[in-house]
């Protein structure tokens, strides 16, 4: 590692994102302690980890030190374009109390706070090649307006309960994260939610016509940004993205992921259904001068996420029978420490 060890606190360090960040900062010999509301998972342990069971919504301190060199919010209430789109009270208030409580926490007990906002806070008129200080232009789309909104709210509180208590603060705006961890359950995003279907289901719908482009930003990419930040204790509002050349249309996703897979199955485009932006890609050149930014190829990350999926499978012995050989295929083209 470079520089000095640090003390950091990863909220919500039992998820998906919290997870990879936790991993990343032991990699980086930093000491982690992580905090969740839910059980922890203790089959991973290391002599730099402590582990919190704590709500942050309901506490006044974090237990485990005085203070802490740096505090990082991996919480947040996340789910796909469909629930989102007819929950948007609950996206908006849940999210804006759990970056409220996670700043709280950080002004009184923190050296430096690393804030995780979404892409979702752009409007759909600057969503292609969002630049940061566009952030708060028009109004978030509208099958994510609660949730966008809750996000906006979260960053405006973070910003001026740090200016006031002149402590430095970086906001982190990543694109859609996919990676392995991800949640497959019916609240699944758009990646996990194609991979269970092309698994499970006989025939796989997707909402939209497939003209929709996003930009997808693997979890570990993420996971590294935010260590960079830490380390040079970056300041302001960034993307976390790879920009246009990272963006494909949701068409051309599914075919990535059933080359891959390689089911037959037949695919149909629900154009009534929900999709969210026509168009969302970031502009990633303020956030790669920092050394901020998404690298691994989307075709890269989805073989790791689906081998992960499939591995979960095979472990709960609920993996179809028809892609036993798949998965084997899979285990034997990984190298040990998860690269293609």
């Amino acid at each position: 590692m470079t520089g000095e060890q640090k003390r950091v606190a990863v909220l919500g360090g039992n998820g998906f994102v919290g997870r990879r960040v936790t991993d990343a900062l032991l990699q980086r010999g930093h000491e982690v302690h992580i905090f969740s509301r839910h059980a922890m998972d203790v089959s991973h342990d290391h002599p730099k980890l402590c582990r919190f069971n704590l709500d942050i919504r309901l506490a006044r301190q974090l237990p485990g030190a005085d203070e802490y060199d740096a505090v990082v919010n991996a919480t947040g209430r996340v789910a796909g374009v469909g629930y989102n789109s007819t929950h948007q009270s609950e996206m908006l208030v849940e999210n804006f109390e759990l970056m409220r409580h996670a700043a709280d926490l950080a002004a009184a007990q923190a050296r430096y706070f690393v804030q995780l906002s979404s892409a979702c806070v752009y409007a759909n008129e600057v969503s292609a090649g969002a630049r940061e200080e566009q952030g708060m232009v028009g109004e978030p789309d509208a099958a994510n307006y609660g949730y966008g909104w809750g996000k906006r709210m979260g960053e405006i509180y973070t910003q001026t309960r740090f200016e006031e208590i002149q402590k430095p603060v970086v906001i982190l705006r990543p694109y859609n994260l996919y990676g392995p961890g991800d949640d497959f359950t019916e609240h699944a995003h758009v990646i996990p939610s194609l991979i269970r279907k092309f698994i499970f289901e006989p025939e796989v719908h997707v909402w939209g016509d497939g003209s929709q482009i996003r930009e997808f930003v693997y979890v570990d990419d993420l996971a590294k940004s935010i260590v960079e930040a830490i380390e040079r204790r970056l300041t302001g509002v960034f993307n976390v993205c790879g920009g246009r050349k990272f963006a494909v249309t949701i068409a051309d996703l599914v075919e990535a992921i059933e080359a891959i897979l390689q089911t037959g199955k037949p695919v149909v485009y629900q154009k009534s259904g929900p999709s969210g932006q026509p168009v969302r890609f970031g502009n990633p050149e303020k956030a790669q001068s920092v050394h901020i930014q998404s690298v691994t190829p989307l075709t890269q990350g989805l073989r790791r996420t689906i081998d992960w999926y499939l591995s979960q499978l095979k472990r709960d012995e609920t993996l179809p029978e028809t892609l036993n050989v798949k998965w084997r295929e899979f285990s034997h083209a990984m190298d040990p420490i998860g690269r293609w």
